[in-house]
């Protein structure tokens, strides 16, 4: 019985373990899309009928033969496949419990379930078929599938991250129903998104330009104008003439240079625009317990201190347990007190020098469980590294003492002869 006993408390141990391991370490990110995924993702582009892009600037859906991605000459915006005031329904219903954080940090952002319109769904699907001289005309099945292709699309767009579809939207790719979260991590992957650096901002052509101009090194003649004001300090590109104009100043070329210089270059500044541009799409709305932070902190910023008190306690807020920060909390709010621009990948694990895709909202208590788990995390990586290097110099050892020992038999064979 005490035999049983032992080996119940050694199951118990190892399950708790894996429970720890898997609350560390985060299970799915964009640099770990196991290997069969990709066949599995070709598998979906061959049963599909239909593959899908959205406009960057209108927002509309046009539609593409799957097996080679050629325009159907269809489209539509998604509110006219929707009933009408659905969207607005699902939004004020999840509107009163945004202001409270989830009891399990282990739930994810609640999924908004779509109520569509089959009539207008069944439309769309039948101009593809009258367009399409592919498709079986004489196959009924086959309208059903298009529908089902297209409320599976929508269902899965509508659930991604604002930062994930400015990625499908910008990189103009068509996208299956299946998978998108994979076929976001290739577009990542494949494009200038990825850059899978340790420092927490790339810097642009300016910064190159100092960099090599401290270290005397020679300039060359587009890191020169980038110094002397007369190209984008992002890429180099020559601004235009009337970007040149006395009284005028301008650091970059484009918009898009724009957005990625602010991000990437660092500066004094660039926390602030980090922040900025990211409430621009997510609305300061934690993206693991949901929770509208930035609302929260309105609402905490109108009130007396004592009213605030009882305000973040309805909220399920974790109060700081030092007096002087609960006391400067109550006294004196901050938006950073509620909100954070989180990596999703870690600066320290090659999350650095990135862009918008990598970054996500976290209301601050959210954060600081996922910086715990990340120390917790490099930690175990630190002591991991440290055995397997002490096993390397010990595995040397032994090999030098082996050789020795071999040496000195053969001495002493000579000498016995």
């Amino acid at each position: 019985d005490d035999d049983d006993d032992d080996d119940d408390n050694d199951d118990l141990k190892c399950m708790n373990n894996e429970r720890k391991m898997q609350s560390i370490f985060p299970c799915e990110d964009y640099q770990s899309m196991p290997s069969h995924k990709s066949s599995l993702l070709e598998n979906n582009k061959v049963d599909a009928l239909l593959g899908f892009s959205v406009s960057i600037n209108s927002g509309r859906v046009a539609l593409h033969d799957a097996m080679d991605d050629e325009p159907l000459l269809v489209s539509f915006d998604i509110p006219d496949l929707l009933k009408e005031n659905a969207s607005n329904c699902s939004k004020l219903s999840s509107n009163e419990s945004r202001l409270k954080r989830v009891k399990s940090m282990s739930q994810q952002v609640n999924s908004i379930c779509l109520e569509f319109n089959d009539t207008a769904v069944a439309e769309v699907a039948l101009e593809i078929e009258e367009n399409s001289q592919k498709l079986d005309h004489t196959n009924p099945s086959k309208i059903k599938q298009l529908s089902q292709e297209i409320k599976d699309f929508l269902t899965a767009y509508v659930n991604l991250r604002q930062v994930e579809k400015k990625v499908i939207r910008e990189s103009g790719k068509v996208i299956r129903s299946n998978n998108i979260k994979y076929q976001i991590n290739e577009i990542i992957q494949s494009s200038s998104f990825s850059t899978s650096s340790t420092e927490r901002y790339a810097g642009g052509e300016k910064e190159r330009a100092i960099d090599n101009l401290t270290k005397g090194i020679e300039l060359s003649q587009e890191q020169r104008l980038v110094l002397d004001g007369l190209a984008c300090a992002w890429c180099a590109k020559p601004l235009s003439d009337a970007a040149k104009c006395r009284g005028v100043q301008s650091t970059y070329c484009s918009q898009k240079c724009a957005e990625e210089g602010r991000l990437k270059r660092g500066g004094i500044y660039a926390s602030s625009k980090i922040r900025a541009q990211l409430f621009d799409l997510e609305k300061g709305i934690c993206q693991m317990c949901n929770i509208d932070a930035n609302a929260l902190f309105l609402r905490i910023k109108v009130l007396q201190p004592p009213e605030r008190l009882n305000a973040l306690c309805n909220a399920k807020w974790s109060l700081p347990k030092c007096r002087s920060a609960l006391e400067r909390l109550l006294l004196d709010p901050k938006e950073f007190d509620f909100w954070q621009a989180d990596h999703h990948i870690a600066v320290s694990e090659g999350g650095g020098g990135c862009g918008l895709e990598n970054i996500r909202t976290l209301c601050t208590l959210c954060h600081r469980e996922e910086t715990s788990k990340l120390r917790a995390r490099l930690k175990l990586n630190a002591s991991i590294h440290s055995d397997k290097l002490k096993n390397d110099v010990n595995s040397g050892v032994s090999e030098t003492r082996s050789k020795n020992n071999i040496q000195m038999d053969i001495r002493s064979a000579f000498s016995a002869n």
